[in-house]
Parts: structure tokens; C-alpha cells; sequence
């Protein structure tokens, strides 16, 4: 687990402010009880509202959902025309890993 590469595609992904705070929205849906989410489909229904509070067009949100999937943070897979994503494990725990040395 100690692979260099997933720190970077991990922090790299996160280093943006807008993927950032999609990836917390991302927490907050798990952390009321929800399994996984339809991000994709979430994003359109508030496409307006969150574009305007981040300050992007709503076409760059999906973008943004693509890159937290390469950095394996989210997985996303598609169910008829819905996109359906929940947070990768994998991802987590690395990210839980190296903020474990930090404490050491």
C-alpha cells in the first residue's frame, strides 16, 4: 500500500478546491446512512445550485466526478442511464494509511 503513485493521483485529485468539496458531498451522503450514491444524478438535480456555489459551469462537475474516479477515491459505474458511484475502499484506506504516519 505504500505505492507513491496512489499519494499523488490521490492528492493531485484533492488539490483541486471544487473536487474537494464534491469529494466531501461525497462523505456527507455515506455518513446519513446511504450506501452509495448517484452522483452523476445528484449533480444534475442541483446542477444550477452547486455550480453557483462553486463557481463552475455544470458540465465541469462531471468532469470533476471522472478525476476522483482516477484517482481511485470513488468508483462509478453505469446502471442503465444512471451512473451510480460510491467511495473506493482501496482509495480510503490509503488515504487513512498515510494520514496514520503523520501521526507517528
Amino acid at each position: 500500500m505504500d505505492n507513491i503513485e496512489d499519494y499523488i493521483k490521490i492528492f493531485k485529485a484533492l488539490s483541486n478546491p471544487h473536487r474537494l468539496k464534491i469529494f466531501f458531498d461525497c462523505l456527507d451522503h455515506l455518513k446519513a446512512g446511504e450506501e452509495s450514491i448517484n452522483l452523476a444524478e445528484a449533480a444534475c438535480k442541483c446542477q444550477r445550485t452547486k455550480a453557483e456555489e462553486l463557481g463552475i459551469v455544470p458540465s465541469t462537475i462531471s468532469h470533476h466526478l471522472k478525476e476522483l474516479s482516477n484517482a481511485g477515491l470513488i468508483d462509478m459505474r453505469r446502471d442503465g442511464q444512471r451512473v451510480v458511484s460510491r467511495l473506493n475502499k482501496r482509495g480510503i484506506l490509503v488515504l487513512s494509511l498515510f494520514l496514520r504516519k503523520l501521526e507517528n
